[in-house]
């Protein structure tokens, strides 16, 4: 069959605000700074709106800043103290990677490569290697036991034999103590495109520690170590998929991207014209699908680029179909699912997927949906943010629906998936070639990074956009147009489009000066961030 099975990640549904913008103000953070001697007071109505309409998971949207003037407990010189200080590995073997042409923070020991490295335990040493083929038995069951219900130890070890679409035993790692093996973790080598910037990208998986070996802070240092990892092979920003939230928050990856899931009845799409351009996929049209989606995820805001693996993950498993909108070259596709129900009335067309390089592509992929009402009586669509779906269906409420409260209704469920960290702040603004507006002649930006896993992101920074292109340079006490502080979450959110600066100030996350307008209009994305791959 022509298509593919990805599971799906669920997180709590979201929240949104929205307000009016303001030009040149202070704002000061509970999370990143003292407070200070004189700070103007906004009101909510001065607010500026969330980037893009992004709306943000309620645990972090009930957060509120202190009061102005009276120190928030826990920052320690101005940093956010939610995070404890980095955990000191003992290095017992030599590592070989290079660190020449590093930007490190004065005062900071440059970052050792991540090769291998011993660090105190209760009960032990622990090593941190490169997993080896005779570790996958070992690794199937690990995580067998840390993820049940997923895959069996079987499946899971073909799985590291052959490879799976992002990376096979050659991206594990694993921790030993006392010649046993109690943690592990993948880190993949994936590129990811950022406001049409290609980066190197760690995909941080797996991360497992054996039950024995639990509530020690093993996981922890596997992450620490995984970040090393990244930043030392030249990783600009990692990605994960969490199994809580708020320990990989404290670590630094701030969520970014959502999807809308709407549930609709066919007919309540309109029959958009281009429909006539739509049909099944056949082998042949392999080379035509990844170029669309290359041609689309090389200018896009968060996709990945795709490997020939990650396409026979997507192209050849059972159970989803493929469609394309063809008119001498493929111009867009969607994979679909084919629900199954004892009655016709509740059988759902399951749209995992539609990527159109433009309007007309994409009307005619909906026309095609719209037109299946005879076979299908419902539709499960997972929409990225900027589709606008509630306004393209005539009926947004789901089938069946029940009131949310009162006189009002149901339309889509938000999902949360990935998170995103720079690992590298210096070489993530340098290689970014997408910023907002036009600038204004030349902006500078002074940006302060308070990166406790990571000290050399910290900077501060100088970002300089204009004619002559972009520079990020360690800030030498020059002028800047408007500065930014916040922690490594938080700046990931800017980072990606998620948060404009003035509203992470807002939610106490940042604090920003200067002209506070100019320096959302730098971080202004051009589409909300999306990444359909899962790992």
């Amino acid at each position: 069959m022509f298509g593919a099975v990805t599971e799906c990640t669920t997180v709590p549904n979201t929240t949104s605000s929205t307000s009016s913008g303001s030009s040149s103000a202070r704002y000061s953070s509970s999370r990143t700074a003292r407070a200070p001697s004189c700070t103007a007071v906004m009101s909510r109505k001065t607010v500026p709106a969330f980037a893009n309409g992004v709306r943000q998971p309620a645990t972090i949207a009930t957060r509120r800043p202190s009061q102005p003037g009276v120190p928030r407990a826990g920052l320690r010189d101005g940093r956010p103290a939610t995070v404890p200080p980095v955990a000191v590995f003992e290095s017992v073997i030599q590592r070989t990677s290079s660190t020449r042409g590093r930007n490190v923070a004065p005062g900071v020991a440059p970052p050792s490569p991540a090769a291998a490295s011993l660090a105190a335990t209760e009960g032990g040493r622990m090593t941190v290697r490169r997993a080896e083929r005779g570790d996958i038995r070992a690794l199937a069951e690990l995580w067998t036991h840390a993820f049940p219900g997923e895959r069996t130890v079987a499946e899971r070890v073909r799985q590291l034999e052959v490879g799976i679409p992002y990376g096979g035993i050659e991206s594990a790692w694993v921790a030993e103590e006392n010649g046993r093996i109690t943690g592990a973790f993948k880190a993949y080598r994936l590129t990811e495109y950022v406001a049409g910037t290609a980066l190197p990208m760690l995909g941080l998986a797996a991360v497992a520690v054996a039950g024995s070996a639990r509530r020690r802070g093993l996981g922890r240092r596997l992450v620490q170590e995984a970040l090393r990892i990244g930043r030392d092979r030249g990783d600009a920003i990692s990605v994960l998929y969490p199994f809580r939230p708020a320990f990989y928050e404290a670590l630094g990856w701030g969520f970014a991207g959502e999807l809308h899931v709407y549930r609709f009845r066919p007919e309540a799409l309109p029959e958009y014209e281009g429909h006539e351009h739509v049909r099944p996929a056949t082998p042949h049209d392999r080379g035509g699908i990844t170029a669309c989606y290359a041609r689309v995820a090389r200018n896009a805001n968060g996709p990945l680029r795709r490997t020939a693996d990650a396409w026979t993950h997507h192209l050849d498993a059972p159970g989803v179909q493929a469609y394309v909108f063809e008119t001498g070259e493929v111009r867009g596709y969607l994979l679909a699912r084919y629900g199954r129900a004892r009655s016709p009335e509740h059988r759902v067309l399951y749209i995992r997927e539609l990527i159109a390089e433009d309007d007309d592509a994409y009307r005619g992929l909906l026309g095609w949906i719209s037109r299946q009402r005879d076979q299908w009586r419902r539709v499960r669509y997972d929409a990225r943010r900027g589709e606008h779906m509630d306004v393209r269906l005539a009926d947004p409420r789901p089938p069946d629906f029940h009131p949310a409260r009162a006189l009002w209704f149901p339309t889509a469920t938000t999902l949360r998936g990935p998170m995103l960290r720079v690992l590298d702040v210096q070489a993530a603004l340098a290689a970014r070639t997408g910023w907002g507006t036009e600038p204004r002649g030349e902006t500078t930006i002074e940006i302060e990074v308070y990166d406790e896993q990571l000290p050399e992101n910290r900077g501060p920074w100088h970002l300089t956009i204009g004619e002559g292109g972009v520079a990020a340079r360690r800030a030498d006490g020059g002028r800047a147009h408007a500065r930014l502080a916040t922690d490594p979450a938080t700046f990931a959110q800017v980072y990606t489009g998620e948060l404009s600066p003035s509203a992470a100030a807002w939610l106490g996350r940042a604090e920003v000066s200067g002209q506070t307008r100019r320096l959302d209009e730098v971080f202004r994305v051009a589409e909300p961030f999306w990444l359909l791959d899962e790992f």
